[in-house]
């Protein structure tokens, strides 16, 4: 049997019989040098970025590029998107408004706050005895050590202002 490793490479590409010697001749290349010669593509684009002239290295180089465009591409159309959402609810944001400043006088608390088509209204109301929660003496005194709230008040007072202002 003859031997079949004429040629270098790493993949044989031709493979023939001389008649008068029943010996076989081979050819070899590397297969990323080999051409794409019968290659068609099967999309419909108007710049395809492979070719039947281009070798299988070549191919495969243009493939992995053409990828890590697309990619790039679409991270960056990502981040646009992100900052146009971004500027938007900013701009949303920016676009409510105060109908007019609301101050409460004496006697008045906010009682409601609104907004409807990024206007906010507020209303006021009267401040009554039922919008003040009740003070538990344990809340102002430990009553635990003493329970003469006014002594203890009386204490904290200036002698002299308490004993000729409050405390007569």
């Amino acid at each position: 049997m003859p031997s079949l490793t004429n040629g270098s490479g790493n993949v044989v590409t031709g493979l023939s019989l001389v008649g008068s010697t029943g010996a076989f001749t081979e050819t070899k290349a590397n297969l990323s040098s080999i051409l794409l010669t019968d290659y068609t593509s099967d999309v419909s684009i108007s710049s395809p970025i492979i070719s039947a002239s281009d070798s299988l290295g070549s191919a495969i180089s243009k493939l992995e590029k053409g990828l890590k465009d697309e990619a790039d591409a679409r991270s960056l159309a990502d981040g646009n998107e992100v900052t146009a959402r971004n500027g938007a609810i900013s701009d949303a944001i920016a676009a409510l408004d105060m109908l007019s400043a609301v101050t409460a006088g004496t006697g008045e608390v906010i009682g409601s706050i609104d907004e409807a088509d990024g206007i906010v209204t507020a209303t006021l109301k009267t401040l009554t005895a039922g919008d003040i929660p009740d003070i538990e003496l344990s809340q102002v005194v430990d009553t635990a050590n003493s329970t003469d709230l006014p002594a203890i008040l009386a204490s904290k007072l200036d002698s002299t202002v308490a004993a000729s202002t409050y405390l007569t």
